[in-house]
């Protein structure tokens, strides 16, 4: 494993609960823009944590995620912008 490669894989796995912590909590009330911008911002942080471990496949699913989250809320409050 080369330098700094474990301690992106620990940031990587970190990064990956919160965000299912966040879809957990946004799964049970939908409605807060709070829950909107925090799984957006875990999204986004997972993706650069999934590229910086190596993971493409993981941060190009993120990045997808990000974009319909994005699309979902404008949809349901276009102030969101």
């Amino acid at each position: 494993m080369k330098p700094g490669e474990e301690a992106a894989q620990q940031a990587l796995g970190l990064q990956t609960r919160a965000l299912d912590i966040v879809f957990r909590l946004r799964e049970g009330n939908p409605q807060p823009a709070f829950h909107g911008r925090t799984a957006a911002m875990s999204l986004f942080l997972a993706s650069q944590r999934a590229q910086a471990a190596g993971d493409q496949e993981l941060a190009t699913r993120c990045r997808k995620l990000l974009r319909e989250l994005i699309t979902v809320d404008i949809q349901r409050d276009p102030q969101v912008t």
